[in-house]
């Protein structure tokens, strides 16, 4: 049971991410007029596509160590995103993007990580993957809190100033790997 719980998690955020990208889509001033709806699902379908397949690819996964490497690999789609949110100084993206992301690394990959450290040994033929998969994910998570500007328009949202708090407490509880 606890196993399908692993699984179903990460998969239930990645629907959530997918909802919310088509949800975010969607004026929140009025009706959007059809050109309007067609350019924002058109920018959307991309990423639905790909968060879809990552999260069949999810599903597959074996392992708890598997299972934290594709949260990683979706990790790195919602960076893309949010790098591309940034760029395009959509604090409303940046904001959702910094959610979805902070999301999948709490409830997707640091339970799955966690398990893995507890069921793969030192010494074990898994041991460096694992270390490795832990390190890439310290990495990347230090490069998307630092993607968020502190200075500029962006960086005058409130909400943007809490999305970045929040990555930065995400990567702390992801913390470095220990190497023994």
């Amino acid at each position: 049971m606890g196993c399908n719980v692993k699984i179903r998690t990460p998969l239930f955020l990645i629907a959530f991410a997918v909802i919310s990208a088509w949800a975010a889509a969607q004026n929140a001033n009025g009706p959007t007029t059809a050109a309007e709806h067609l350019g924002l699902m058109k920018s959307n379908r991309r990423l639905l596509e790909e968060l879809i397949e990552e999260g069949v690819r999810l599903g597959d996964a074996n392992t708890n160590l598997e299972r934290a490497a594709d949260c990683q690999s979706v990790a790195n789609r919602l960076g893309r995103e949010l790098k591309r949110a940034i760029d395009l100084d959509d604090a409303d993206r940046v904001v959702e993007m910094s959610d979805h992301f902070s999301s999948l690394i709490q409830s997707g990959f640091l339970p799955n990580l966690e398990t893995a450290k507890e069921n793969i040994p030192v010494g074990s033929p898994d041991y460096p993957r694992l270390l490795a998969i832990h390190t890439t994910a310290a990495n990347s998570l230090d490069a998307v809190k630092l993607l968020i500007p502190t200075e500029g328009k962006l960086s005058k949202s409130l909400r943007v100033q809490a999305a970045r708090i929040k990555l930065e407490a995400t990567a702390a509880a992801v913390g470095k790997p220990e190497k023994e």
